[in-house]
């Protein structure tokens, strides 16, 4: 079954059996299934993209857009929220005008009423990552406030609120002019790795690290929203030579005044994640 229906009030009814996520294997387990009048008991699937969620007593609250906020331990989390409930998060510090990134997330995220649910894979600079998933309360505009939890960790508790307008404002359209030009930065993958990048006014772009180069291609995301679609290719001299990723960029204002660029790339399983991190 390569795309799935999740309905998530099943998972909120003592009147129904009750499907279960595992956040360790990335599959949900449904007690039955009815295809074309054929009764299939015990089923298991493998999450994939969400296409549609079922109905609820009261109108769903808008995850999507740009949030900032905490989580316990003291870190910063700053979550991207898309129109198609795609999500993407990045976890850190701040030290000096510079954002560290600890771990960064990819996943999904729906919305039911005012009940946020998500499950991501969480990505380390080593190269390991590990399956979670978390639930939430949701307030339009105003908060998120609920836990998450990477398997075999215990949950976290997470407060967010929407990224300030006057540094990002996620509902205007993306614009290249202020991204185009030479960044220099890092690669989350390996923090010590230093890379720079040039984006040219048509969206390419090549770059390069002490070891490898790569090129890829830059586009305003077709919703209109301030965020860019993203591919990169490995080159020469690259780990994974060939490897080709794909996902969002953005850009906003740092509190010091400097411009922050966040490029997140995944390959076709989404189990291979990487991120550009610079400021100019």
């Amino acid at each position: 079954m390569k795309n799935l229906i999740m309905v998530v009030f099943f998972l909120y009814s003592n009147a129904f059996a009750i499907d279960s996520y595992n956040a360790a294997t990335g599959q949900l387990s449904i007690p039955s299934v009815n295809v074309s009048g054929v009764v299939y008991n015990n089923v298991i699937v493998t999450v994939g993209n969400v296409l549609s969620v079922g109905g609820t007593s009261s109108p769903n609250q808008i995850s999507e857009g740009v949030w900032t906020g905490t989580i316990s331990g003291g870190y910063t989390v700053n979550v991207l929220i898309l129109e198609n409930g795609e999500y993407y998060n990045t976890i850190g510090q701040t030290l000096g005008n510079n954002f560290l990134v600890s771990a960064f997330d990819y996943g999904n995220y729906i919305t039911v009423g005012n009940t946020g649910v998500t499950y991501y894979r969480e990505f380390y600079p080593n190269g390991s990552s590990i399956l979670g998933s978390g639930i939430s309360t949701v307030v339009s505009g105003a908060s998120i406030v609920g836990t998450s939890a990477v398997s075999g960790y215990s949950p976290v508790s997470l407060n967010l609120v929407p990224f300030i307008l006057s540094s990002y404002n996620y509902n205007q359209p993306a614009n290249i002019d202020e991204i185009a030009g030479a960044w220099s930065g890092y690669l989350f993958a390996n923090s010590s790795l230093l890379a720079s990048f040039n984006i040219n006014q048509n969206g390419t772009f090549i770059g390069n690290s002490s070891t490898c180069t790569f090129t890829g291609v830059i586009a305003a995301r077709a919703s209109g929203k301030n965020v860019f679609d993203f591919t990169i290719t490995n080159g020469n001299g690259c780990q994974n030579a060939g490897l080709v990723q794909t996902g969002i960029l953005i850009d906003y204002i740092t509190t010091s005044g400097k411009r922050q660029l966040v490029a997140a790339g995944l390959d076709s399983t989404k189990s291979v994640g990487n991120l550009f991190l610079a400021q100019r």
